[in-house]
């Protein structure tokens, strides 16, 4: 009897040690897209992404070329697109935990850096069907670092 049935008929299972459910990680803190209508992704290199920011937190962008560390920008816009908030990763590979940028000029938002802030843009070229690919999540997670 193979392993997996083997299990299963014990009534437990086997979990292929090679599955991971995402390639790549960035948590954001302090970064909750509860005001936000709008949340897009960028991926140097790769592209952009559109979605309605109020998805329970987290954003799941699919086909990011398996080469390498991957820069990311999320744009979290209001209901008339003015943009409010980013957050930002460098050079994420495997698990990173990113930093939120405010982006309304003269807003004290106390331990957040304020920028003036330009909507991201990303072009490049998703991986195509037969390539290796990665999965990159994205998880505000509303916390302070």
């Amino acid at each position: 009897m193979p392993l997996a049935a083997a299990a299963f008929a014990l009534g437990g299972c086997v979990e292929d040690p090679a599955y991971r459910p995402v390639d790549l990680q960035l948590d954001l803190p302090g970064l909750v897209p509860t005001n936000a209508a709008l949340a897009r992704t960028c991926v140097a290199g790769v592209g952009e992404r559109q979605a309605g920011a109020r998805l329970e937190g987290r954003l799941v962008f699919t086909g990011v070329p398996a080469t390498g560390p991957v820069d990311v920008v999320i744009d979290l816009f209001d209901e008339a697109g003015t943009l409010l908030t980013q957050g930002r990763g460098d050079q994420v590979d495997g698990y990173a935990v990113g930093e939120r940028v405010d982006c309304v000029v003269g807003l004290d938002s106390g331990d957040w850096p304020v920028e003036t802030c330009e909507p991201c843009v990303a072009e490049g070229k998703f991986a195509e069907q037969d390539e290796p690919s990665w999965v990159l999540a994205i998880r505000f997670t509303g916390e302070a670092p």
